[in-house]
């Protein structure tokens, strides 16, 4: 069997503390030379193993050997003590990297020496020589055999190491089993203190499930008579009841307070929004259209006295029918706090404002549910302070680099005083960011009563196809072809929904192009759907500014077609489309210099057969006008 090394002891001592005992006994062993000699041989035969450096403590540390007779007793154990077996390696396996490990530096080291510089020779060929014939004294020579015997100093320390645990590894089992014990021991503290833990915990949580013990004495002459002789009597006289008269008499009385309070003495003290009240079952119900409606009672026949909150419900939509009871039980302490503070003025403001957090909370949430759902990937929804914001087109095709969005917020309308105006109190207000430039002049109506995130969103985009479309078809309606009449041009919008807003373009003779814009993904589509309206509408949705530059990718398809009609006639009248015989900066200078125009254009250039070579018939086409030129290059 190999003998193992056992990671219980640490293996950096020296030697003589290795050879005195573990814990610096009176044990005292020689090492033989010749036994040493014999060990040295035995690991000079040693396999293949890995390189090992052994002047490095093994992992763990602690090194032991265990032997057969090891094993034998680790049986004599109790059953409840655990063998430790980890991180335990054979002392055969260290030994023989040890010895690959020397001949391998060795080897290395011949080598190094080899490489090094021989000693320099004098004039005549022989080495040079400071003492003796037999000595080299040369600088190269002392450094190689300084390295030499380093070399062997460092091996010789390391088979002195090997030595040492070769011979220790004889009380390895004494050692191994007072590592078993000692982990047993560790392992009996730790459950010990964990029992101990338990217990205290147990007691802590049994405090309150404490139960006091029963009073049988006083059980006893209950049950039997049904009283306590000891206890005394406070002569307490049980009120009667109340019987329904007397309590329609109470609540009339309360509803009579109530009128007689709000008719007089509150009367100048009643919000503005609180002038539509009524008056049953001992409450007041102030209503405010479109926000919520508030009960409130009294608790005095005093005037002077506070309203207090009874329930209160909100009258939007969505919302719910009734308040959560945490919710409630909040707000009732709230209102309650401000009708003792500011009285009815303040609890509208309160609620009020409430209402209005409450609406723009409704808006993001149906927002964020769109942005999820139909309208994903197109919306970017972020909720402020009391306000929110919904980004759309958000990766749309045009415009790259520009943003729109709008901010649903609250407007106090403070005026120089910093005082709202009981009449016209703080609202929902709107604003509208066009591609990056705020709107300051527009008329967007949204319901704050039946609140509808997609609606608005409706009618935000809207407003933008019809800003995007109205003002391609302004731009045209200015140039010279449009303004004759000498092609037509058709605009519809719909203020409400986006895809009822096109534009209408005559190209050539009958065919037209109808342009329209996704409320959506904000991407410009034309029908009809054949392969030169789709390069249209590639050229459209590639624009980085489409109210400006949509008019030349219109009048860029309408030269496609005449292009493409002129070319299916000319041939069967004698007629050739030619190219150009000169550059488009020399045309472009022809062109300028004749109309003084710096409109853009397409030409077309044309050749009639039997012609002479230098004349050529060109046809500018462009938003001023088409014009034909007669050319002799």
């Amino acid at each position: 069997m190999e003998t193992p090394i056992h990671n219980g002891i640490r293996t950096n001592h020296d030697r003589d503390s290795w050879i005195n005992g573990v814990n610096g006994g009176s044990v005292k062993r020689e090492i033989s030379p010749d036994k040493g000699k014999g060990i040295l041989a035995d690991m000079a035969n040693g396999g293949n193993a890995s390189i090992m450096d052994v002047d490095s403590e093994p992992q763990g540390g602690p090194v032991g050997a265990l032997t057969t007779a090891h094993y034998s007793s680790m049986d004599e154990l109790p059953d409840e003590i655990q063998h430790i077996t980890a991180d335990i390696l054979p002392l055969s396996l260290i030994l023989a990297r040890l010895a690959q490990y020397s001949y391998k530096e060795f080897q290395d080291h011949i080598l190094n020496l080899a490489a090094k510089p021989s000693p320099q020779t004098t004039a005549n060929g022989n080495a040079s020589y400071q003492s003796t014939a037999l000595e080299d004294a040369s600088q190269e020579s002392l450094e190689k055999k300084v390295a030499l015997l380093k070399f062997t100093q460092d091996l010789h320390t390391r088979w002195v190491k090997a030595l040492v645990i070769a011979e220790w590894s004889k009380k390895a089992d004494k050692v191994s089993k007072l590592i078993d014990i000692r982990t047993h021991l560790a392992i009996k503290l730790e459950e010990f203190n964990q029992v101990f833990f338990d217990l205290v915990n147990t007691k802590r949580q049994l405090h309150w499930a404490k139960v006091p013990s029963p009073d049988l004495k006083t059980a006893l002459e209950v049950l039997s008579s049904g009283e306590v002789s000891w206890m005394p009597e406070f002569g307490y006289l049980e009120p009667p009841p109340i019987i329904l008269d007397e309590k329609e008499a109470w609540v009339d009385n309360i509803n009579t307070m109530l009128s007689v309070r709000l008719s007089f003495d509150e009367y100048e003290k009643i919000p503005f929004a609180f002038r539509n009240y009524r008056i049953a079952s001992g409450r007041v119900t102030f209503e405010v259209e479109g926000e919520f409606e508030v009960d409130l009672t009294i608790g005095d026949e005093d005037f002077e006295k506070q309203f207090w909150f009874i329930d209160a419900r909100l009258l939007f939509t969505p919302a719910p029918k009734e308040l959560p009871e945490p919710l409630r039980m909040a707000l009732e302490a709230k209102v309650n706090g401000v009708l003792a503070a500011d009285g009815l003025s303040g609890c509208y403001r309160y609620l009020h404002e409430f209402v209005l957090t409450q609406k723009i909370t409704e808006f993001c949430r149906q927002a964020v549910d769109l942005s999820r759902a139909r309208w994903i990937d197109t919306l970017k929804v972020e909720r402020l302070n009391r306000a929110m914001s919904i980004q759309y087109w958000v990766n749309r095709p045009h415009s790259q680099g520009s943003k729109s969005w709008i901010i649903l917020g609250v407007s106090s309308d403070n005026g120089s005083d910093r005082l709202s105006d009981p009449k016209s109190p703080s609202h929902l207000t709107l604003r509208w960011f066009r591609d990056n430039k705020e709107v300051k002049d527009f008329d967007i109506t949204f319901d704050v009563n039946a609140i509808s995130a997609e609606d608005l969103l409706t009618s935000v985009i809207a407003r933008h196809v019809e800003f995007l479309l109205g003002s391609i078809y302004s731009k045209l309606l200015t140039k010279p072809r449009f303004a004759q009449r000498h092609a037509r041009l058709a605009l519809e919008v719909s203020e409400d929904e986006p895809s009822g807003s096109s534009l209408r373009v005559q190209l050539f003779d009958t065919e037209n192009a109808t342009i329209r814009v996704d409320s959506m993904t904000g991407s410009f589509t034309m029908l009809p759907a054949a392969p030169h309206i789709v390069e249209g509408q590639k050229r459209l949705n590639s624009s980085l500014n489409p109210a400006e530059e949509g008019p030349a990718a219109l009048e860029w398809l309408r030269s496609y077609y005449t292009a493409k009609d002129i070319n299916s006639r000319a041939g069967s009248i004698g007629w050739s489309m030619t190219r150009a015989p000169i550059t488009p900066d020399e045309l472009k200078h022809m062109v300028q210099s004749v109309t003084q125009s710096r409109e853009s254009y397409h030409p077309i250039w044309l050749r009639r057969v039997g012609w002479a070579p230098q004349w050529f018939v060109i046809m500018t086409m462009g938003l001023g006008g088409d014009q034909w030129w007669l050319v002799e290059m």
